[in-house]
């Protein structure tokens, strides 16, 4: 029995509950006033009397991104949003504050071998990650791992992850392409945004490059605010009467954006007061960067496992710094650094890229119980490198 996990309390947590309950030989547990981590999922799981031991698999829904953050909290008292960070001191028993006294019985969230049955050799165990694009941040899925217990393969949704729901049928899971686009100047013109998009190289899930001419229709005519177009893609099978599923391609756009760094100086006086002097400490406060006082290597240094400019997408700190534009604020004995940026972001929905199925919406379905429709699970398998990463 698979065994899964969805604590958040937006209307996607609520689609993955849905999604959970219709999976085959899959228990769903409720979050709780007092089981609503992964630690206590964990230990609920472990402890109780009701659950057959070994178990197979375990599932955790939750909102996610292409940087390495989670939604889901994975202990009590953790130190900020679940990321890389969260997953070292889940093994390194850091909580509450730099100063509390490290605990790993408050902070781990290591899967028992006894909870999945192993032993030695080869693992055979997985731990899915049911949200968007996780499973391009391998540093931070490789700590994950680490944090539980290293015996389980762990996979993530390489695209975006979608779930549609038709209450008189059951539950669809689907995929998209989030290509994004990061500039530091917004723009004005629409066809040089068509050409910023097809400069990225990008490209459908099987290598084949996308045509400018899909990104002129996936591009809207004003490129100033989101936008949603409703799609009803073909299934290329009959489930009942359904020949198709609602989805939507969508633009987002949400404007312009700031990454803020903050420097504190011993008094007001000692801040600086010129653009070529501000931009100097700003390079010289990324270098000094850490994600936590205790911390060894720098947040911007290229020896750290998983370094800042990394998480955003850039191949290095100037890199980094070159793509956003500064500007400076004075706010007392503090320099108020940010950078400006505009993030365009394109949503469409993965389709068969086979030419006898060319266009059909790649998906499983999972039934209502009591359906008279058969569930299928085949076109999006955790196994497959075109859409999951495994570590």
């Amino acid at each position: 029995m698979d065994y899964s996990f969805a604590p958040g309390g937006t209307p996607f947590d609520g689609l993955l509950r849905a999604f959970y309950t219709r999976r085959g030989n899959t228990t769903l547990i409720g979050a709780t006033a007092v089981r609503n981590t992964l630690r206590e999922f964990i230990s609920h799981i472990d402890g109780s009397a009701t659950v057959t031991k070994p178990i197979q698999d375990i599932l955790l829904g939750t909102h996610a991104n292409a940087q390495g953050y989670l939604a889901a909290t994975m202990f009590d008292n953790q130190i900020g949003r679940t990321g890389y960070e969260v997953m070292e001191d889940a093994i390194s028993g850091r909580h509450t504050s730099d100063t509390t006294t490290p605990d790993t019985t408050l902070t781990s969230i290591a899967i028992p071998d006894t909870l999945i049955g192993y032993t030695t050799g080869p693992i055979a165990n997985n731990f899915h990650i049911k949200g968007c694009n996780v499973g391009r941040a391998t540093a931070f899925l490789q700590k994950m791992k680490e944090a539980l217990g290293d015996h389980v393969n762990l996979t993530a949704p390489l695209h975006f992850f979608g779930l549609y729901q038709n209450t008189a049928y059951g539950v669809w899971e689907f995929l998209a392409y989030e290509f994004k686009l990061l500039s530091k100047t917004a723009f004005t013109d629409r066809a040089a945004l068509v050409t910023a998009f097809d400069n990225l190289g990008l490209t459908f899930y099987n290598g084949d490059a996308v045509p400018v001419a899909d990104i002129e229709t996936w591009v809207p005519r004003n490129i100033t605010r989101a936008a949603t177009t409703p799609l009803n893609l073909p299934l290329g099978v009959s489930i009942g009467s359904r020949t198709t599923i609602a989805t939507e391609r969508q633009f987002r756009y949400p404007g312009p954006e700031d990454y803020t760094f903050t420097i504190n100086y011993p008094s007001a006086s000692q801040v600086p007061s010129t653009p070529a002097d501000r931009m100097t400490a700003l390079e010289n406060g990324l270098d000094s960067f850490k994600y936590r006082s205790s911390d060894t290597v720098g947040g911007f240094d290229p020896a750290h496992p998983y370094p800042e400019y990394e998480r955003w997408g850039y191949g290095s700190k100037q890199d980094f710094l070159d793509e956003h534009d500064w500007r400076f604020e004075k706010s007392g004995a503090r320099l108020i650094c940010r950078g400006r940026f505009h993030a365009y972001t394109l949503l469409v929905p993965i389709t068969d890229r086979d030419p006898a199925n060319l266009g059909n919406i790649i998906f499983n379905f999972h039934p209502n119980a009591g359906s008279p429709h058969a569930a299928i699970t085949t076109g999006l398998v955790e196994t497959d490198t075109n859409f999951f990463a495994t570590v």
